[in-house]
């Protein structure tokens, strides 16, 4: 829901590609970043239901499926999506891209841009377990972007100790 706020129709740069982990799915989600005219980048897992755009095996492996939800289909059409399997270090993944075209988005640029964003989790995750801002303390919305301000600057602050004490 916090997503679906802050995507807005024109509020992003021109062909931005909105990059996420597993937990960012949903019919819901992806028609709104369509409706937004932006694109996206998931990494999905057994908890997405695809359909293969058609019966005959042959003519799905361009990777072509669709997400239409049974509550959808009286009411909204189905959203044709690429899925592609991909493999980073040992582990396979499936991806699932809104742009359609390989030659737009090739699995390489797909593979760089989660490991990319991976970066990001890592932060929030050594934020939430080392500084322990699992949740934030404060109970006004101006303290708590302060607090988390210095969360941040705190965490920063601390890898640069980890690093000089590396070298």
């Amino acid at each position: 829901a916090h997503v679906m706020e802050m995507i807005r129709p024109k509020k992003f740069p021109k062909n931005t590609l909105f990059c996420g982990d597993a937990g960012f799915v949903g019919f819901p989600l992806w028609s709104h970043i369509l409706q937004s005219d932006g694109n996206f980048l998931v990494r999905v897992g057994a908890n997405v239901s695809l359909l293969r755009e058609s019966a005959d095996y042959e003519l799905a492996k361009n990777g072509l499926v669709l997400c239409w939800p049974r509550a959808m289909q009286a009411t909204q059409p189905p959203l044709r999506l690429r899925l592609v399997k991909v493999r980073i270090g040992r582990t396979v993944m499936y991806m699932l891209t809104s742009v359609l075209d390989s030659k737009k988005l090739t699995i390489q640029q797909m593979v760089t841009l989660y490991k990319m964003r991976w970066g990001i989790e890592v932060e929030f995750r050594g934020l939430k377990q080392t500084l322990d801002c699992a949740k934030l303390r404060c109970r006004n919305d101006r303290r708590l972007l302060a607090e988390l301000d210095w969360s941040i600057m705190a965490m920063a602050v601390a890898e640069l100790f980890a690093l000089k004490e590396q070298l």
